[in-house]
């Protein structure tokens, strides 16, 4: 069996759903014991969504607000509040700015206790860094007559693993692209090498297994591949074809006394 890769690493310029591996952070408050989940890293115009919950038995008239500042917060809301008499979950869909930059995301929450007569409150701020997105894309060519199923293409970078995909099937003849989307923050500016793999060991690396671009402006036009601004400027071919289990050898001699009785 053959198989050809295709890499092509592109600056992801629309938007795109939430990735499930974001980091996240949970705190508690130290009256209103509420947990709140919002990403640590952002894409440029990605659409998130982010989560406070803070209902406590006793507790009713939950108000919530949220304020966000930055930098540059052209085109997005900047203010969500919210109110319930007995329920302190809220949720709010968030859209990032088109620029690189830090948020702040200020949080509030407060309740009432009927039977004490006191109020809780729940403040805390969160820093969410929106970055460039990038996609690391492999396009797997099947040339031949029968599907390849449950193939898990590997992406490093410089060594190490960055990600992976699972593809479930390739049928006969046809192509495949597979794609992970990494942070800008993970790609060193300078030169880089990038390199996949699979998880199956019928699978060989017929040709280049890893190339090597230029992140950032190139010192000189001898990088053929190379990423700036929101430009397609990597493109690089892999070839892997498939490979087949080693059988060992036996003898002439012991197949001989096998066949004598």
């Amino acid at each position: 069996m053959n198989y050809k890769v295709f890499f092509i690493l592109i600056p992801l310029i629309l938007s795109i759903a939430v990735p499930v591996n974001h980091d996240s952070y949970n705190s508690t408050g130290t009256n209103l014991n509420a947990t709140v989940s919002i990403p640590g890293i952002v894409y440029e115009g990605e659409n998130f969504t982010l989560y406070i919950n803070g209902t406590e038995p006793g507790l009713s008239n939950y108000t919530f607000a949220l304020y966000i500042a930055g930098d540059n917060l052209t085109g997005i809301t900047t203010y969500y509040h919210g109110f319930s008499r007995s329920n302190g979950n809220f949720s709010e869909r968030i859209t990032a700015p088109d620029i690189i930059e830090n948020l702040y995301f200020m949080f509030y929450e407060y309740a009432y206790d009927n039977k004490t007569n006191q109020n809780y409150t729940y403040e805390r701020t969160y820093t969410v860094s929106v970055q460039k997105p990038i996609v690391l894309s492999a396009t797997i060519k099947n040339v031949n007559k029968t599907p390849v199923n449950n193939v898990t293409v590997y992406f490093y970078l410089d060594g190490t693993m960055v990600g992976s995909t699972l593809v479930k099937e390739i049928n006969a003849n046809s192509n495949y692209t597979a794609n992970i989307t990494v942070p800008s923050s993970i790609v060193p500016h300078g030169e880089n090498t990038l390199s996949i793999r699979t998880n199956s060991v019928e699978l060989g690396i017929a040709g280049q297994d890893s190339v090597k671009f230029y992140y950032g402006k190139p010192p000189n036009y001898d990088w053929i591949y190379y990423i700036a601004g929101i430009a397609i400027v990597f493109a690089a071919i892999l070839i892997i074809s498939s490979g087949r289990r080693t059988r060992l050898k036996v003898p002439k001699w012991k197949r001989n006394k096998g066949k004598k009785k």
